[in-house]
């Protein structure tokens, strides 16, 4: 399975989401009386990582390449990106807000506390939809305009949860367990990370 890292910025933050799981294909559930509950398997999962640049450029050296470990590319851009795949879950788009910086040791220290505090953060969520397979248009309504093209739990929250493929550490994860899609078709999944802030 490919895994695809999709980084962007936000001033000296560094966020950056990982597939870690993607469907190929699933079985399509039907609409009206018919319909069956038949989620998209495998669920999707994607990662999120608030990383704290210093603790990368120290960790450089050490970082995994085999084929279990997810691929993961740094942008250096001083304002959000989205990055984008066309044979991938992908999409990703992030509203922040940050307070003025005194001082970069200032910055530099909230910076590490929040990259080691965002896993109890419960304002980060992710919205899934259909998108068309060649361009960007998401596809929210069947033909009658009035019928979802997705059904089940479209929003997932933060969990936080061990990876078995870094030491059984803890991680930030989306999971969606329970997206069905209504009709059959080529259809890519479109992922929108919020975080919600006051």
């Amino acid at each position: 399975m490919n895994h695809y890292s999709y980084p962007f910025f936000r001033n000296t933050r560094e966020y950056e989401l990982t597939v870690r799981q993607e469907p190929k294909q699933a079985r399509m559930c039907g609409v009206g009386g018919k319909a069956d509950r038949r989620p998209i398997d495998p669920p999707p999962i994607v990662q999120l990582r608030v990383i704290d640049p210093g603790r990368r450029a120290n960790n450089s050296g050490q970082q995994s390449n085999s084929p279990t470990s997810p691929s993961t590319t740094v942008v250096n851009s001083p304002t959000p990106s989205t990055a984008t795949n066309r044979d991938a879950l992908r999409d990703s788009s992030v509203t922040d807000v940050d307070g003025d910086e005194d001082s970069s040791t200032a910055a530099n220290a909230a910076l590490g506390s929040y990259a080691q505090s965002f896993l109890q953060n419960p304002y980060f969520f992710m919205f899934a939809s259909l998108a068309k397979p060649d361009d960007d248009a998401e596809l929210h309504w069947l033909k009658d305009g009035r019928t979802r093209c997705t059904t089940g739990s479209t929003v997932s929250s933060l969990f936080s949860l061990k990876d078995p493929h870094h030491n059984n550490e803890d991680a930030g994860f989306f999971v969606f367990p329970d997206l069905s899609v209504r009709t059959e078709g080529s259809y890519r999944l479109k992922l929108s990370l919020y975080e919600l802030v006051g």
